[in-house]
C-alpha cells in the first residue's frame, strides 16, 4: 500500500492529521 507509506509522514501535520483519519476509515473500509 503505498499510499499508507505517503499518508502517515503527511498526517504528522496539524490540520492534515483531523483530513486523514476519515480518509483512512474510508481507505479500511
Amino acid at each position: 500500500m503505498p499510499p499508507v507509506i505517503n499518508t502517515v509522514p503527511a498526517a504528522h501535520e496539524p490540520g492534515i492529521s483531523m483530513t486523514t483519519l476519515p480518509v483512512w476509515r474510508a481507505w479500511l473500509r
